[in-house]
């Protein structure tokens, strides 16, 4: 039903009930009701010819406009409407037996159609993952599933900026509070749910929760068949949409990732593991494929499997990466408008090819599809980093942190970056902030150690390194770094040491980079350039921060750093 002619919100006053049929919300005294879909379509009907009689004949078509139903399907939702209306259902919706229904509207109520129906003034909003009523129903992967999936609809919403499901992933707890995940993620608006299931059918309750009060601006209760878990994810958009944005909800609505219900529950597991447990992430999506072979968002998660292997799981990374490239170039095949797509392969050109150019024009393909993509922000702001562009990588930086200030990899980065522009003192006053929020979390440790050893103080560098090393003590990228703070400190020996057994180990060439680091603050340019081709040899993703790390800057007068960048394409 489209609005008025000239009008932006058709409101009807009943008793302490008001009906907004544009925002499709029902308040009592106020505050949102709970209202099914097809109770509230009912009402719509019944008020909008208030004082009339409306024949069942005429209900019936209007509820189901293309499905033959017999008419105790009317009298079960004429009963759940007035059930929903309490004490006044009986006395609003008159039954004209025989005929039909008529809606009686008191002599006090009004029908008022307002060009300025008040804002919500919702700009941001947070989708936490949903729970069950009963902890024996917990299916993490569905919960965590139907926010994810609510997130990447409700992020086409121009002027909206939505947190991602990273952000929101912690605020699983049966415990959490709804208002303080929202305050702490900075957010105007949470939206949380619950799920129950009973037989074949699926109870979902949702409620927007204004951050700043913690007001319901509307709330509702969706009932479907429990193996059309996408009804239950289009109806709960739709109505998302329009409470916060009327005009601009047809911009929620995307097509369905895919048709078949096992592949997407395949997805759903994958996205819930992969970040912990890429291999098995990739499994899920692998049995997803075969299901359904044009299942973009699939592709796209396969892709961002492949791409945390070659990153932090390989030697010699050339072939995860390229298994992510082609993984990624498929999702947007299939999906040109899939941000997810765009930014993975944009990772795949700036971390393996070094095709800077690409990269760039992907990050921003990503970022004009989804501007409230942490990833797509994150990632770029390496790649500026990188190229020496240490303004604009600040700034995507900032974005990054601002979408998801709770997380821990994009504060590290910022401090990261500060270090690395001699900006130490709020380098080190930013991680230690990232370090009281995320306690023992090892690369803000070691980004901490870099930073105090960049400022002059090596010992507290190599203090936070050895709290980190005991935390990993079979990590060599934190053995190297730890060696190039004793080299810092004046502790040769110690230095010398560690490098010595780490280059006994075959393990050790993930590292190269920062044995290159190592060795370069012991005088040992030869060694250091050894690592430094090992690196680039192998395509090392890290290898990039040569062109920017303070700690390489005694290599740069040398011929062979400058080849060396020539074939980073820096």
């Amino acid at each position: 039903m489209s609005p008025l002619p000239g009008s932006d919100s058709v409101l009807l006053s009943f008793g302490p009930f008001v009906l907004d049929r544009d925002r499709r919300l029902l308040t009592r005294d106020g505050e949102p009701v709970a209202i099914t879909p097809k109770a509230f379509d009912l009402l719509v009907a019944l008020a909008e010819r208030s004082g009339t009689e409306v024949t069942k004949d005429e209900l019936m078509k209007r509820l189901w406009p293309d499905t033959a139903v017999e008419e105790g399907n009317l009298t079960f939702q004429i009963s759940a409407l007035r059930r929903t209306l309490g004490g006044d259902g009986a006395r609003f919706i008159a039954t004209l037996p025989g005929r039909g229904y008529q809606f009686v509207v008191p002599a006090a109520a009004t029908i008022s159609r307002s060009r300025n129906a008040p804002s919500t003034q919702i700009r941001s909003l947070a989708v936490l993952p949903f729970k069950p009523l009963a902890t024996a129903e917990r299916d993490e992967a569905l919960e965590l599933g139907m926010a994810d999936t609510l997130i990447t609809r409700l992020s086409r919403l121009p002027g909206v900026a939505v947190s991602p499901i990273s952000a929101v992933r912690r605020y699983s707890s049966l415990d959490d509070d709804s208002l303080a995940a929202a305050k702490s993620l900075g957010v105007d608006a949470v939206l949380d749910g619950s799920i129950q299931r009973r037989g074949s059918r699926m109870r979902v309750t949702v409620r927007l929760l204004r951050a700043a009060d913690g007001k319901p601006v509307w709330a509702s209760q969706i009932d479907e068949d429990a193996a059309d878990l996408f009804a239950v994810q289009d109806v709960v958009a739709d109505r998302v949409a329009r409470s916060i944005a009327p005009a601009l909800h047809e911009d929620a609505r995307a097509k369905r990732p895919t048709e078949d219900l096992e592949a997407y529950e395949l997805y759903l597991k994958g996205r819930y593991v992969v970040t912990f447990d890429p291999e098995a992430g990739e499994e899920f999506f692998r049995r997803a494929l075969v299901r359904d072979p044009r299942f973009a968002a699939a592709w796209a998660a396969t892709a961002e499997s492949w791409l945390l292997r070659g990153r932090y799981r390989d030697a010699s990374p050339r072939e995860s990466f390229e298994k992510a490239r082609e993984a990624a170039s498929k999702a947007v095949a299939l999906d040109p408008a899939l941000p997810e797509g765009h930014a993975l392969l944009a990772q795949v050109y700036a971390d393996h090819d070094w095709d800077w150019a690409r990269a760039e024009q992907e990050f921003r393909r990503a970022l004009e599809l989804n501007p409230s993509s942490d990833v797509a922000h994150g990632q770029y702001a390496y790649l500026l980093f990188f190229r020496r562009d240490f303004d604009g990588a600040l700034e995507h930086s900032r974005r990054a942190t601002e979408i998801d200030p709770l997380s821990p990899m994009w504060a590290v980065q910022r401090g990261f970056i500060l270090d690395s522009v001699g900006r130490q003192d709020e380098a080190i006053r930013h991680l230690e902030e990232t370090l009281r929020l995320h306690p023992q979390f090892i690369p803000a440790l070691l980004h901490l150690g870099m930073a105090h050893t960049n400022a002059g103080e090596p010992r507290v560098g190599v203090a936070c390194l050895r709290e980190a090393v005991a935390l990993a003590p079979d990590s060599s990228q934190l053995l190297a770094l730890q060696a190039w703070m004793h080299a810092r400190a004046r502790d040769r020996e110690a230095a010398l040491a560690i490098l010595r057994d780490l280059e006994k180990r075959p393990e050790s060439a993930p590292a190269a980079h920062n044995l290159a680091l190592a060795w370069t603050a012991l005088g040992d340019r030869d060694r250091a350039f050894h690592w430094l081709e090992v690196a680039v040899d192998r395509r090392l993703f890290l290898a990039r921060v040569v062109t920017v790390s303070p700690g390489f800057e005694p290599l740069r007068s040398d011929p062979r750093y400058a080849a060396l960048v020539r074939r980073l394409g820096l």
